[in-house]
């Protein structure tokens, strides 16, 4: 049996929502460690829950790639889908 496609909006059940933040949450963990590894790529990753709750992964210490980021010069790559943020370049 294959997946079906979902369509990507807000999930209304509180339970739901939070069994399918936990899953994707560990699946992009997974991702930004296999791009580490396969791509030598620094890469750190903040997540906030909808409850606050905040989840890091990097492969290097958190404090030298948010420094790195800081002190970078020039115009990064950002993606972003609300283009109502402030700061930041939409897709």
């Amino acid at each position: 049996m294959g997946r079906r496609k979902i369509e990507i909006q807000k999930i209304e059940s509180d339970r739901h929502r939070q069994i399918t933040f936990g899953k994707r949450k560990a699946g992009l963990m997974k991702k930004a460690t296999e791009l580490a590894i396969l791509c030598e790529a620094e890469v750190g990753v903040i997540v906030f829950s909808g409850q606050g709750t905040m989840s890091l992964y990097s492969n290097i210490p958190m404090d030298d790639l948010l420094t790195k980021c800081r002190e970078y010069k020039e115009t990064p790559e950002v993606r972003h889908a609300d283009p109502e943020c402030p700061g930041l370049l939409a897709e």
